[in-house]
């Protein structure tokens, strides 16, 4: 059986189980705790979510919750692989749009990733949108934010990989329906150089079609604070840290995380001031269970660190301490569903050295277990 065909296995079983992602997301409203997410939340939630195929669920999604504000709402993220039938949606939206507006763009990107050979060579056919539920003040929602993941070829510190970042950067200037300008590359090249060596790397490349032009890019892999501190001297971001790094380092001696990244904004005037600083607890081998299962109390000193600091609302770091990581079983029409969860990061959001917004991601992975399925024997393709 090849990619295309597990893929469609997969996405006929949630086909079945729901009319939209908003029906799918109705399994998990009474497994996340209203500290987290409220009724309001959840109705902005669904509003969005009613307008997307229930076949994004064959695929991990997961939540943005704010836990530095008592507001409990949520954005969220799903995941759209080229050779699915969530993405010939997307390109059939984008087809029947303005051949200018954010939703042709993001099917030209589709198409790209699954027919451009020097892209899928570099890039996995697969994307992260990420959905801000709130609408604008004329009435209406931004288009999402757009991931991609150089996994296939990796984008690692310590070598002149300039031609593989300028591929990857068309490509998801593209998504937003932008051409990269010369001097937003050479901003990117200079990030992409500010790396020491091989032992980080670019995880992914973003754009936010609706909000500011250029590109995020996600630099992972290091220790503590102080390469993280050289890492943006080298890059030319003129900023304090004392503050942030005092904080990270409280956390360092807590054992509260393993490994940091880094989310730097890059325009064609240089890195942002604002930067975002990425926790995680252990790192996470992809494609295989092991990346599913986490010990328990793994986020403890984290969320401990941040009572301390009286960084987050204490009601949101017990609810999400009840919930950072497990495996449920539930019974819909057509046979069983295996839920599993857990707390992938928790980002800072820091401007002028202080932390703006506190997040945490949550992340889900549902398994329909039909009479006939064989979900689980076609893991390997997420």
């Amino acid at each position: 059986m090849d990619l295309k065909e597990k893929v469609a296995l997969a996405e006929a079983e949630f086909g079945n189980m729901a009319d939209s992602y908003a029906g799918i997301l109705e399994q998990l409203r009474s497994r996340i705790p209203s500290a987290l997410i409220d009724d309001s939340g959840w109705d902005q939630i669904r509003e969005c979510a009613q307008e997307i195929p229930p076949t994004v669920a064959t695929f991990p999604f997961g939540f943005e919750i704010p836990i530095h504000e008592q507001e409990a709402r949520a954005n969220f993220g799903i995941s759209v692989h080229g050779l699915s039938e969530s993405a010939v949606y997307y390109k059939e939206r984008g087809q029947s749009a303005d051949a200018n507006s954010p939703a042709a763009a993001l099917a030209g990107l589709l198409r790209k990733m699954t027919t451009d050979a020097p892209v899928w060579e570099i890039v996995a056919p697969k994307m992260v949108l990420e959905y801000d539920v709130a609408r604008t003040e004329d009435g209406t929602r931004p288009a999402p934010a757009i991931f991609i993941r150089p996994s296939e070829r990796p984008i690692v510190g310590g070598s002149e990989r300039t031609e593989d970042l300028g591929t990857v950067l068309e490509t998801i200037f593209s998504g937003a329906g932008w051409d990269p300008t010369p001097e937003e590359v050479q901003q990117a090249v200079r990030v992409y150089r500010a790396q020491k060596d091989d032992s980080t790397r670019i995880g992914s490349f973003s754009v936010f079609p609706s909000g500011k032009r250029g590109v995020r890019l996600t630099v992972g892999s290091f220790q503590n604070m102080h390469e993280i501190k050289e890492f943006l001297e080298r890059c030319e971001w003129s900023g304090e840290t004392s503050n942030i790094t005092s904080i990270v380092e409280r956390l360092k001696e807590k054992k509260a995380f393993v490994s940091l990244g880094i989310d730097v904004d890059v325009t064609a005037d240089g890195p942002e001031p604002t930067f975002g600083l990425i926790f995680a607890p252990k790192v996470r081998p992809a494609n295989t269970p092991e990346y599913w299962i986490d010990r328990p109390n793994l986020w403890t000193p984290f969320f401990d660190c941040l009572r301390e600091l009286n960084l987050a609302v204490p009601e949101k770091l017990l609810a999400l301490a009840d919930r950072t990581w497990g495996a449920e079983r539930v019974l819909y029409s057509s046979g069983t569903l295996i839920i599993l969860w857990l707390v992938h990061h928790v980002k800072f959001v820091v401007r002028q050295d202080q932390i703006e917004e506190v997040n945490a991601y949550p992340f889900f992975l549902m398994c329909p277990m039909g009479k006939d399925s064989k979900f689980f024997e076609n893991l390997d393709f997420l």
